[in-house]
């Protein structure tokens, strides 16, 4: 009777196993919250419970556990850099991209089963993130914009002098996002403007067929003017509408690729603004990293959104 009890109570918030896609109602409102963030480029942290209170493990840098899931440390802070979506046996499995600060340690599923990995980039499960991130039900995420991590980070070093582990884990976190970002975004830059070139020479050689065509539909017209028979006439005005026609289609060629060299010339300045704004907190980032001591300490709780669900007997491992 009390399991039933427990089932009615709390069953709207299990998930099933891992990527079975059977979600709850609150899980999925979680991970279109997560997908919103990171549309506008900002940045998520979470981080795992205490999956085994009282065990001292042997995480390198707080002692955290390494062994009770496979290529998951805990307690431990992650950043959540990504999101994807699978379709397998016709139903849809969402993942979330996480890094671990480390720079190493993570975790694949095979055969439903978790594995250790050495990367610190993975995918974790949308069902399996509520299990392993924040509460037993609830996975919990923090937003966090760059400029607020540095000023927070500045606050820190200025009352106490140092960082902790937490700040600098955060701040490597952004500092690789920033500079993965500032490549791509330079890649980008790279490529428009290898294809502005292509498209400029496009644009010289279409004006260049537009000048012959209008020296041949003046030379047409010079005849037209000396011709006294109809059915010459009517011949050279055919050709003529012909040429101004081939001549109208080149144009609107020539209008078409130079709103194109806009388009990308107007993108290019966007991106160079933007990544202007990337290395100044690269900058910011660097000095603190650059010269800040670093004194492992306990971190900081932080005002945390979340998806909240009551607790239960559900256990991570499980």
């Amino acid at each position: 009777r009390f399991k039933t009890l427990v089932i009615e109570q709390y069953g709207a918030h299990f998930d099933q196993g891992i990527e079975t896609g059977d979600y709850t109602e609150s899980t999925l409102v979680g991970f279109e919250r997560v997908k919103a963030i990171l549309d506008r480029g900002e940045y998520i942290s979470t981080g795992t419970r205490n999956l085994s209170p009282g065990k001292k493990g042997r995480g390198h840098s707080g002692g955290e556990d390494i062994d009770t899931v496979p290529g998951i440390a805990a307690p431990h802070a992650y950043a959540i850099i990504g999101y994807s979506t699978e379709n397998k046996g016709g139903k849809e499995i969402h993942y979330l991209r996480v890094r671990n600060p480390w720079g190493h340690t993570g975790m694949k599923y095979e055969n439903g089963q978790r594995a250790k990995i050495q990367e610190p980039e993975f995918n974790v499960e949308l069902a399996d993130a509520r299990r392993l991130f924040g509460e037993k039900t609830g996975w919990r995420y923090t937003e966090t914009r760059t400029e607020d991590l540095i000023a927070k980070a500045q606050d820190y070093q200025m009352a106490n002098g140092h960082l902790n582990r937490e700040l600098i884990n955060n701040l490597n976190v952004h500092k690789d996002r920033l500079e993965t970002d500032k490549s791509n975004k330079e890649n980008v830059i790279q490529r428009d403007t290898t294809e502005i070139g292509s498209l400029a020479e496009q644009v010289m050689s279409l004006e260049r067929e537009v000048a012959q065509l209008d020296e041949e539909m003046k030379r047409i017209s010079q005849e037209q003017q000396q011709v006294e028979s109809e059915s010459r006439m009517g011949a050279l005005d055919k050709k003529w509408n012909l040429k101004q026609n081939q001549k109208d289609k080149k144009l609107a060629r020539v209008r078409a690729i130079n709103d194109s060299i806009e388009t990308r010339n107007t993108g290019i300045t966007q991106y160079i603004q933007a990544i202007e704004g990337i290395e100044r907190f690269l900058f910011a980032i660097n000095e603190l990293l650059d010269t800040a001591p670093v004194v492992d300490e306990n971190p900081e709780q932080t005002e945390e959104s979340s998806m909240d669900a009551p607790d239960t007997p559900e256990d991570a491992g499980e």
